[in-house]
């Protein structure tokens, strides 16, 4: 039994090492180091889209050759990682990487010498509908679009943004929720832009590194749309630290060419455009080769991210929802004014975590006509009493006296006298509000 357990025992120390031994990376020689940190060098003096900053990267790169600072790193990932690391002081660019990925750098050889688009590139986006994530109607006719990538261009995709933006169409102001969106091509970015401006705009320039080019950039107008549909409404962009590259661009561009709102935080700050190159011996960087200037501001959110005009943390959406509600109370009187005060008090109710001390329970607990409010733990409880079998629901403070029931009412106290507020205020959603009286005798 005990010679069987040691020749299990040993079986699996063979095994485990046998395992472990062909999952090492292989070691790279000497001469492979060398030829990588050279073809690094070359592809930045020819692709990188700071020529000066491409030269100095370039002088840093062959000092540490001809020092032989990285002769003795043989190991793949770590020459990767060292690599930038050195280099991303010199460059301080977000796009910038250095991967070891031999599968990698075979796709990159095959896509440059093919680069077009390939069905299952079209299938896979068409599979997550072309990263359109959510859309919806916000109360106060305000429309809410979530999308998290830009797919490449085809015709499938067009028809999507085509139904995206007609069910939007009628809407009176627009939130777009960028918080997640990680970039992708830019071409859908402009066509889901031209939906957004009537005429042809002209937004800057960008300057290609590997044709050593200016281009003038510009939006297409409505009209060049099969779908013909201009969304002219004000638009609200919620921003964070996850949206990157063109989701950046695509804020930016709306900020300064439409004076849209961005709401939330500060984005990534990766404004170049970037290829992947093949470094050979099974590397890959990714070079950013194009950068921009855009027409208002005479520069791009390189470094800086899109800098929002509303900074928070938390509740962009719903803090961007009630801008946009305000700014139609302003232009609105009667009824439908009390309407949009309405949805602005209840989105401050979800934004609530206020409770009261035990002793201002008394203050509002007692009986107003049949409406019956009861409080524990710091918390206030409404009731209607015709309504036998309801349970008490919980009133969420949206202010010192004033409280969110569901959605069904907003309760505001009045009249404090002797320690107890004498009457409440009922407000309904359909602008229609009353007052009752507190019974000083319980029926």
């Amino acid at each position: 039994m005990k010679s069987n357990t040691a020749l299990f025992l040993m079986f699996l120390f063979l095994t485990m090492y046998t395992g472990a031994a062909a999952q090492q990376q292989p070691q790279l020689s000497r001469d492979q180091v060398r030829e990588t940190v050279q073809e690094l060098s070359s592809s930045l003096l020819a692709n990188y889209v700071f020529p000066e900053k491409a030269t100095n990267a370039s002088v840093l790169l062959h000092s540490g050759i001809d020092g032989g600072l990285y002769d003795k790193i043989l190991d793949p990932n770590l020459l990767a990682s060292t690599l930038f690391k050195e280099l991303q002081p010199v460059l301080n660019d977000k796009h910038f990487r250095i991967v070891y990925n031999p599968a990698l750098e075979k796709e990159v050889l095959s896509y440059n010498s093919r680069p077009v688009q390939l069905s299952a590139d079209v299938q896979s986006e068409k599979n997550k509908n072309f990263y359109f994530r959510k859309i919806e109607i916000l109360p106060g006719n305000v429309g809410f679009l979530e999308f998290n990538g830009f797919a490449l261009p085809n015709k499938d995709f067009r028809r999507t943004l085509g139904f995206v933006m007609g069910y939007l169409a009628n809407c009176e102001a627009l939130i777009i929720d960028l918080r997640s969106n990680r970039g992708g091509n830019g071409k859908s970015s402009e066509e889901i832009l031209s939906y957004f401006f009537e005429r042809n705009t002209y937004i800057g320039r960008s300057y290609n590194r590997i044709s050593d080019q200016w281009s003038s950039s510009y939006v297409k107008g409505y009209k060049s749309n099969r779908n013909s549909i201009h969304l002219n409404m004000p638009i609200y962009l919620l921003t964070g630290k996850n949206t990157y590259s063109a989701g950046e661009g695509f804020a930016y561009a709306l900020q300064q060419q439409r004076d849209s709102k961005v709401v939330g935080t500060k984005t990534s700050g990766a404004a170049h455009l970037t290829r992947s190159f093949s470094l050979g011996n099974g590397f890959v960087g990714y070079i950013p080769y194009q950068r921009t200037e855009n027409a208002k501001t005479g520069t791009d959110w390189e470094g800086t991210g899109v800098i929002p005009d509303v900074t928070t943390m938390e509740n962009a959406l719903i803090i961007a929802h009630n801008l946009i509600l305000a700014d139609k109370i302003a232009k609105t009187t009667g009824k439908e004014k009390d309407v949009f005060l309405w949805m602005i008090n209840y989105n401050k109710s979800m934004l609530s975590s206020g409770k009261l001390t035990d002793t201002n329970l008394s203050c509002f607990t007692g009986r107003f006509a049949e409406f019956e409010i009861t409080g524990k733990d710091g918390q206030l409880f409404f009731r209607d009493v015709n309504q036998k079998n309801t349970v008490p629901a919980v009133m969420v403070p949206i202010d010192q006296d004033f409280y969110q029931v569901k959605k069904d009412y907003q309760v505001r106290f009045e009249s404090l006298k002797n320690g107890q507020y004498q009457d409440l205020r009922v407000y309904w959603s359909d602008g229609y509000s009353e007052k009752i009286e507190r019974l000083h005798t319980l029926e």
